[in-house]
């Protein structure tokens, strides 16, 4: 190979670097879980009237997060819950739009 070939090809043919891709998890499937959560939180604090550390447990396991995570995503995405305070679902409106979870009144005696 001759000296100052590779300096030649790179001055005559500019390789770009590949965008880097963010790795890990997609912030739209984040968005989609966080909302899920809301109408959940607000769900169970609707139906049952339970208090706030309980209500949280039950969704944290539901959703397999922490108890702190839960606290964070209702904080960050007030707002949301807000609105969804505001539009009070019916439970017919949010199995339709989230299927997969059971919306029926947690059984207490998995979570004291």
């Amino acid at each position: 190979m001759v000296r100052g070939s590779q300096t030649l090809f790179k001055d005559i043919f500019p390789i770009e670097a590949p965008e880097k891709q963010r790795k890990g998890r997609s912030i739209a499937y984040d968005i989609l879980r966080n909302e899920c959560l809301i109408n959940s939180y607000w769900f169970i604090g609707n139906e049952t009237g339970l208090r706030f550390e309980l209500i949280i447990k039950i969704v944290a396991r539901q959703f397999w997060i922490s108890q702190r995570t839960v606290s964070n995503i209702l904080q960050f995405n007030h707002h949301l819950l807000v609105n969804v305070r505001k539009e009070r679902p019916t439970k017919s409106q949010l199995k339709k739009k989230w299927p997969h979870l059971s919306w029926e009144t947690p059984d207490l005696k998995d979570y004291l």
